[in-house]
């Protein structure tokens, strides 16, 4: 196999570069949509790095790998590669996966996280080929706006939903709900986020605007929120919802949800996404209750980063 050819070059913070990357992420349809998703995320994540591979003085694909504020200490970074179809087993996925690892191994880790639509068997084949193994699955769902949205139930006694525009001070009781309903999702990983951590992630994302951030109080204490992030394209996106154990299966994970199918279709959006841990079943029975349809799952790898001598 030649690899030659194939150029590796991170990407810099300049807009030819970023437009690229993009470019390149677009057509393979992996992920972002527009330069400024793109900045929203390389200001949010820590440790990242975007590359694009160039052969014949075109990109020919990417690669990605970072991780969330808070997962620093983990041993795996979140990583992303794509190639285009006409370049692939030439090289280009190996020569990407060899550069993020000698950027991930230079920063202490020893391996990587992927997720795979279930539907790329040439992406899965790439990974298990290289010693990944399947560890979770996130299942997608997704509504059509013109069509969601039953009528609400009423909550519980005592419990109202205002936005963080409208409550900024609730901020360290949201911070507590996601200390505990978070160490209840399937497939978590890590240990607690400090405040710091989960506020960079949560609050200071310029996707999560205040106004989309839907907070449960009873008396002021915070039982639970959601928020819904807006990104670029015709479609928006459930943050996660969490609720306190003692505040569950009282029609708050429903409430909230609602309020962001009001939200998204207030705002102009055709659709609402959500993607959620196959055993995380509450979550997946409300969204079919509330007519959302299914899409290909998402298969979670972990495996090894690459030897700094590997050519296949």
């Amino acid at each position: 196999m030649d690899t030659s050819a194939v150029d590796i070059r991170p990407v810099t913070s300049g807009d030819d570069d970023q437009r690229t990357v993009v470019d390149v992420m677009t057509q393979l349809d992996q992920g972002l949509g527009s330069v400024e998703d793109l900045r929203a995320l390389r200001s949010t994540m820590r440790q990242v790095v975007h590359l694009v591979a160039w052969a014949d003085g075109q990109p020919v694909g990417f690669g990605f790998a970072g991780t969330w504020p808070g997962g620093e200490s983990y041993p795996r970074l979140e990583a992303d590669i794509g190639v285009m179809p006409t370049r692939r087993r030439r090289g280009a996925g190996s020569a990407l996966l060899r550069t993020l690892s000698d950027h991930a191994r230079g920063l202490g880790h020893t391996g990587f996280q992927f997720e795979v639509f279930d539907d790329r068997a040439n992406a899965l084949d790439f990974l298990r080929h290289r010693g990944y193994t399947e560890v979770g699955r996130e299942l997608q769902f997704e509504v059509d706006l013109a069509n969601a949205g039953p009528p609400s139930r009423e909550l519980s006694a005592g419990v109202e939903i205002v936005t963080r525009a409208q409550r900024p001070d609730l901020v360290s009781g949201m911070y507590e709900v996601a200390v505990e309903a978070g160490s209840d999702i399937p497939g978590s990983e890590g240990g607690e986020s400090s405040f710091d951590d989960w506020h960079a992630f949560e609050v200071e994302r310029p996707t999560n605007l205040p106004e989309n951030c839907f907070i449960a109080v009873h008396q002021d204490e915070v039982v639970g929120f959601a928020t819904l992030q807006v990104l670029g394209g015709d479609t928006a996106h459930h943050g996660a919802t969490l609720v306190k154990r003692a505040w569950r299966r009282r029609g708050i994970a429903r409430a909230l949800t609602l309020r962001q199918i009001e939200a998204a279709r207030a705002a102009g959006f055709q659709r609402l996404h959500c993607e959620t841990e196959a055993r995380n079943e509450p979550m997946r029975r409300l969204l079919e209750q509330l007519d959302y349809g299914s899409l290909p799952s998402v298969i979670v790898l972990q495996g090894p980063l690459a030897d700094e001598h590997a050519s296949t």
